[in-house]
C-alpha cells in the first residue's frame, strides 16, 4: 500500500530509475487494489427518488410524497390524467351474491390534492374507471370533500375486481361528466330492492304508504307487481294497505322518502340499515319488534337491559318477516337486539304508538332534535357518552350495557335553541327523541354519514325541525312547498364553538299537493338532519335522503386500501456526492454503470472532476457538456481531461417518452488509480485481471502517456510478445482514445496466439493519452499470460523504439 501511495503522488516528470524501481515493487505485490470506486450515494435533485447505493434510482411519479409509479397489472386508462388511486373490491366471501350498479364509499381527502395542484378545485377532473379499464362510472363527492361515492357497474360473486379513480388532468381544465352527481350514483337502470315495510302495522285498516321521489324518471315497484311512476323529482304517490305486508319489498330506480299514514309505522326501512346489533331505548309498553332477514336465516335474541340471558330468541327466515311482542322492557332498560346475520328492525307498541325504524348501534356521532326527551341506549359496560347542544352546553355520562341514559327538558314541538343535539359514545349506542308533547311518537337519531343536503317530505306537516352538524355562522335552509312561496330558516347555534350542532324549525303547517311533496334543502350543499310531524296523526317522522337509496348486500364486498400512483415525470437528474481520491494525480479509467431501460426510456451520464470540492464542470465523452455517456458507453474510459484531479462526481439524466415506464439506475462507478506508463520505461509491468468462465468482461489496463513531444504525429500500436495458457481465452486488446475518436482492435485471441501478431497502427497524439483496453472471455479455469509491447514508430534512422512491456495475467477461478 505504501508503494501504491507513492505511485499516486508521482507526476509526469518522474525520472526513469525511480519509476522502474516502483514498478518493480508493484510487481512483487500479490494483487493491485481495485480500479473502481462506487460513487452512487444520495439524491440531490427532486425528480429522482432518494436511494442509497445498492438500491435503484428511478424517475419520480407525479404526485405528493408516497406516490408510486403505475402498477403494471393495471393498464393506464388515459395518460392525459397523471394520477390515480386503484382499489381492489373483494367479493369472495362465502355466500356472496353478484350485484350490479353497486355503490362503494371511499375516504378521499381532496384538500391536500387541490392544494398541491393535483386536483381541480371544482373536482371536474375526477374520473372513476371500471375494472375493464375503459368504462367511466358515476361518482359523487360529498360536500366535506373527504368522502367519495362510486357506483360500480358489476361486482361478481367469488371475484376480486378493480376500480380506479383518476385526477390531475394535464392538458388544462376538465369538466365533470353528467354522471358525476349524487342522483346518478344512487339511481339505477333497473329497479333495485332498496326499501322494506318490516312493521307489522302496515296492513292496518285504511293504512297507506306515501312515497315521493328524489330523482326524475323514478319508478317504485311493490313486491314486483304494483308499480307507480314518478316522472320528476318531488313526484308523489301512495300504495294502499291491500298489498302491503311486513315482508313487502319496494324496488326503485332511484331514492325515495316514504311515510305510513296509519298510526304505528312511519318510514319504509332502507336495506342499508340492516345490522346485527341494535339498541332500542324506549319506555313504551307492551313493546312490539318487527324483523326482516333480507339475506339469510337470522338467529335473533332480545335482551332486557343488561341481562346475561335473552328475554326472547327466535329465527327470522331468509327473505321473511317476524314480529315479536316483548311485553315490557323493564324500567329504564334498553332493549338490546343481536342477530347472527343482518336484519331490519322496527319498533312500535301494540296500540301503534312510538313507531321507529331503527338504525344499528354505532360509534359514529349521532344527530337529532331533543324534542322534550332524549334517550340513549348503551350496548357496552363503561360507555362514555357526550352530549353537545346547539346552545353550546355539553354533558358527559357513563352507562353500562342495557342501560338508558335519559336527558329531559327539551323544547316541545320540534325543540328550541338548545335542542340541536350531537351524541357521541365510546362504544356502540343508539339515540331517539320521544314524545314532543302532543303524542307518543319517536324519531331515531342518525350518524353524520347518513345525512344529506336535500330531502322530500311526502305528507302534510305540522312543523319541520332540522339539525346541522357544523353550524358555523349559520346554514341557510330552504323549504319549498308544492304551492305558495318558499320559506327560509337558518340552522344555527346560540353558543358554543366549532363542532357544536345548530338547530332551526319551521312551525307553519304545510300541505302536500296530491302529486307533489315538500322539498327541504340547503342551497349550499351542507348536510343536515330533518324530521317533521305528520299533521294528521301527530306522528314524529324521520325523513330519508338520497344516500338511503343505496344498495347493500351481505356478505358485502370489502374494499382494499388505495395506493396512489402517478405517471413518471421526465427528465430526472441525479447527482452523486463528491468522491475524494485523496491524491490529485489520478489516472481515471472506465465509467461503468448498470441500468434498466425499457423501450422509450434512457439513462445518460456525465462526469465532473477537479481540485475543488465539489467539481462543477460535468462533461461527456468528448470532454464538453454537450455530450453524455449512454448505455452504449458502458465500460468506456472516462474523458482524459479528468486525469490529475482529486475530486470527482457523476450525474445521471433519466428520461422517458412513455410516462408509464421509468428507466432505473442500479450502479455507477469510475475507475481510478490506473498505472501511468511513461517513456522511457524498461522492465515489465504485470497487470492482474480476474474473470469468470464463460463471462465476457472488459478491463481498462492502463493509460499510456508521454512527455516526449518528439513522438507527436508518429504511429503507435500494440504487439504480442509471448503468452501461456492462451487456449483458455478468447478476446482482444484495443487501443482507445475517446476524445480523438479512436477505437482500434490491435490483437485478437481465439484460443491461441493472436493473428496478426500486431494490429494496425494509430496516429499518436502525445497530448491525448491512449487507453489499453482488454476484452476477455475465459473459456476455462486457470492462468493466462499475455505479453504485450506498446510501440511507437519513432523515425530516427529507421529505428523502432520500445516504450513499455506489459504482461496481462488473467486468473480464472
Amino acid at each position: 500500500q505504501a508503494t501504491i501511495d507513492r505511485a499516486r503522488r508521482l507526476d509526469g516528470t518522474v525520472s526513469s530509475p525511480r519509476l522502474k524501481a516502483m514498478i518493480s515493487e508493484i510487481e512483487s505485490l500479490p494483487s493491485l487494489p481495485s480500479l473502481q470506486e462506487e460513487l452512487m450515494t444520495k439524491l440531490q435533485m427532486p425528480n429522482v427518488t432518494a436511494k442509497m447505493i445498492g438500491d435503484t434510482i428511478e424517475l419520480t411519479p407525479t404526485g405528493p410524497p408516497g406516490t408510486t409509479g403505475p402498477a403494471a397489472l393495471r393498464p393506464w386508462w388515459n395518460t392525459d390524467w397523471s394520477m390515480r388511486r386503484c382499489l381492489a373490491i373483494d367479493h369472495t366471501a362465502a355466500g356472496a351474491t353478484s350485484v350490479s350498479e353497486y355503490q362503494i364509499r371511499l375516504d378521499f381527502d381532496a384538500a391536500p390534492l387541490i392544494a398541491g395542484g393535483y386536483l381541480q378545485a371544482d373536482l371536474g377532473d375526477l374520473r372513476a374507471i371500471a375494472a375493464d379499464g375503459s368504462t367511466q362510472l358515476p361518482l359523487w363527492m360529498e360536500p366535506d370533500q373527504r368522502t367519495l361515492w362510486i357506483q360500480v357497474d358489476t361486482v361478481a360473486a367469488g371475484t376480486t375486481s378493480d376500480v380506479c379513480i383518476y385526477h390531475d388532468y394535464l392538458p388544462g381544465t376538465a369538466s365533470a361528466l353528467p354522471i358525476h352527481t349524487e342522483a346518478a350514483v344512487f339511481s339505477y337502470t333497473t329497479p333495485k330492492p332498496i326499501y322494506y315495510a318490516v312493521s307489522s302495522r302496515h296492513d292496518a285498516p285504511g293504512a297507506t304508504v306515501s312515497v315521493v321521489s328524489h330523482t326524475a324518471g323514478n319508478q317504485v315497484v311493490r313486491d314486483g307487481t304494483t308499480t307507480v311512476n314518478l316522472p320528476v323529482a318531488g313526484s308523489r304517490a301512495t300504495f294502499n294497505n291491500a298489498g302491503t305486508a311486513a315482508s313487502s319489498v319496494f324496488s326503485v330506480l332511484g331514492p325515495i322518502s316514504s311515510h305510513g299514514t296509519a298510526n304505528g309505522f312511519e318510514t319504509l326501512v332502507p336495506i342499508s340499515w340492516a345490522g346485527t346489533r341494535f339498541a332500542v331505548p324506549t319506555t313504551r309498553s307492551p313493546q312490539r319488534f318487527s324483523f326482516v332477514a333480507p339475506f339469510a336465516d337470522a338467529q335473533v335474541a332480545i335482551f332486557n337491559g343488561g341481562a346475561g340471558a335473552p328475554y326472547a330468541s327466535f329465527t327470522v327466515p331468509a327473505g321473511g318477516s317476524y314480529t315479536h311482542n316483548a311485553g315490557d322492557i323493564n324500567g329504564s332498560n334498553t332493549a338490546i337486539i343481536t342477530s347472527t346475520t343482518p336484519v331490519l328492525v322496527t319498533h312500535t307498541t301494540s296500540n301503534g304508538l312510538d313507531s321507529l325504524a331503527m338504525y344499528p348501534a354505532t360509534t359514529e356521532d349521532l344527530y337529532g332534535v331533543h324534542s322534550r326527551n332524549l334517550r340513549v341506549g348503551v350496548t357496552t359496560d363503561g360507555t362514555s357518552i357526550t352530549v353537545r347542544r346547539s346552545n353550546g352546553s355539553t354533558q358527559t355520562y357513563t352507562n353500562n350495557r342495557g342501560e338508558t341514559r335519559a336527558v329531559g327538558g327539551g323544547g316541545s314541538q320540534g325543540g328550541n335553541t338548545q335542542s340541536g343535539f350531537r351524541v357521541s359514545g365510546s362504544a356502540p349506542i343508539a339515540a331517539i327523541s320521544q314524545a314532543d308533547s302532543d303524542g307518543s311518537e319517536s324519531i331515531v337519531f342518525l350518524p353524520g354519514s347518513e345525512l344529506g343536503s336535500s330531502y322530500w317530505i311526502p305528507d302534510n306537516s305540522q312543523y319541520i325541525s332540522v339539525v346541522c352538524p357544523e353550524a358555523g355562522a349559520g346554514v341557510p335552509i330552504t323549504i319549498d312547498p308544492p304551492t305558495g312561496p318558499d320559506r327560509f330558516i337558518t340552522c344555527s347555534r346560540s353558543g358554543g364553538e366549532a363542532g357544536d350542532p345548530g338547530w332551526a324549525k319551521d312551525t307553519r303547517n304545510l300541505n302536500v299537493n296530491g302529486g307533489t311533496g315538500t322539498r327541504v334543502y340547503a342551497p349550499g350543499g351542507q348536510p343536515f338532519f330533518v324530521y317533521y310531524e305528520y299533521r294528521n296523526s301527530n306522528d314524529e317522522t324521520n325523513v330519508l335522503g338520497m344516500k338511503q337509496g343505496r344498495q347493500y348486500t351481505w356478505p358485502e364486498p370489502s374494499v382494499g386500501s388505495a395506493t396512489t400512483e402517478g405517471l413518471y415525470r421526465t427528465p430526472g437528474t441525479w447527482h452523486s456526492d463528491t468522491f475524494d481520491t485523496g491524491a490529485g494525480t489520478e489516472v481515471f479509467g472506465t465509467l461503468d454503470f448498470a441500468t434498466s431501460q425499457p423501450p422509450g426510456t434512457s439513462v445518460a451520464f456525465q462526469v465532473a472532476a477537479g481540485d475543488v470540492d465539489p467539481p462543477a464542470a460535468f462533461v461527456g465523452p468528448d470532454g464538453t457538456s454537450s455530450t453524455w455517456y449512454t448505455v452504449a458507453d458502458s465500460r468506456r474510459a472516462a474523458d482524459f481531461a479528468l486525469d490529475g484531479s482529486q475530486y470527482v462526481r457523476v450525474r445521471a439524466s433519466l428520461t422517458t417518452t412513455d410516462p408509464l415506464h421509468t428507466p432505473s439506475l442500479d450502479a455507477v462507478s469510475v475507475g481510478y488509480h490506473l498505472p501511468p506508463l511513461s517513456r522511457p520505461l524498461g522492465g515489465a509491468a504485470v497487470v492482474p485481471v480476474t474473470g469468470s468462465t464463460g463471462v465476457s468482461a472488459t478491463t481498462y489496463v492502463a493509460r499510456v502517456k508521454t512527455d516526449d513531444t518528439s513522438l507527436g504525429g508518429t504511429d503507435a500500436r500494440l504487439r504480442y510478445l509471448s503468452g501461456s495458457g492462451l487456449a483458455a481465452l478468447t478476446g482482444a486488446v484495443r487501443l482507445e482514445n475517446v476524445a480523438a475518436g479512436i477505437d482500434s482492435t490491435q490483437l485478437t485471441f481465439t484460443t491461441g496466439p493472436p493473428a496478426p501478431a500486431s494490429g494496425p497502427p494509430i496516429a499518436f497524439d502525445h497530448t491525448l493519452p491512449h487507453s489499453v483496453v482488454y476484452d476477455h472471455t475465459p473459456t476455462a479455469a486457470g492462468v493466462v499470460d499475455v505479453g504485450l509491447q506498446w510501440v511507437a514508430d519513432y523515425l530516427r534512422g529507421g529505428s523502432i523504439e520500445i516504450q513499455s512491456d506489459l504482461t496481462l495475467r488473467m486468473t480464472t477461478p
